[in-house]
């Protein structure tokens, strides 16, 4: 079973779940089509996906997550997916369990993410602008990583851009291999104040 919020083109769709248990078999889209606006947020309870989630996919998607939620992903979170598509992920609480995340995945999409406020993210692998443009900022939140984090396209002639921020003193990145900046289209930068 998949989920589609505003699947059609030129659609508005929102979910908000405050409570409770959503156990989905397979994928969840959030702004699935062209000209889509798609938005889920969650404040408490639990989320979890078989398969992938797509904050824009196509479209324009939104995923909050925040407060004790609990979100897992049994495989990726891409946002950017496709065409001019815009994905935004911000986890201000609670945990979110995903296998591999990439921000800013296909040429000519934008991936933006923020962890803020004591949340979690746990993941295996990470890229950020890989073809697409890709932003992370974590503010006060808890990175880890099992495997690599990828930041920039594969090459300086790639289209692709990503951009990775901490700020302040509270903020916890792990990473479980390499840290690799893969081309001169990244830029990392550390803020302590």
């Amino acid at each position: 079973l998949d989920l589609y919020v505003a699947d059609a083109n030129n659609t508005t769709g929102t979910v908000l779940q405050t409570g409770g248990t959503l156990s989905l078999g397979g994928d969840a889209y959030i702004g699935h089509n062209a000209g889509s606006t798609g938005a889920y947020a969650i404040t408490n309870g639990t989320w979890s996906i078989a398969d992938d989630l797509f904050p824009g996919h196509l479209g324009s998607g939104t995923v909050s997550i925040g407060g004790t939620a609990l979100v897992t992903v049994g495989d990726n979170i891409e946002m950017g997916n496709g065409g001019s598509a815009q994905g935004v992920l911000a986890v201000s609480g609670g945990t979110l369990r995903a296998d591999d995340l990439w921000i800013g995945d296909e040429a000519g999409s934008t991936g933006s993410m923020t962890l803020s406020s004591g949340a979690a993210l746990i993941t295996n692998t990470m890229e950020i602008g890989h073809a697409g443009s890709g932003a992370l900022t974590v503010s006060g939140g808890t990175l880890t990583l099992g495997g690599a984090l990828t930041l920039g396209p594969p090459s300086d002639e790639a289209d692709g851009f990503g951009t990775f921020r901490m700020q302040g003193t509270t903020s916890a990145v792990s990473v479980g291999t390499d840290f690799i900046i893969a081309s001169s289209n990244a830029l990392f930068e550390v803020t302590l104040g």
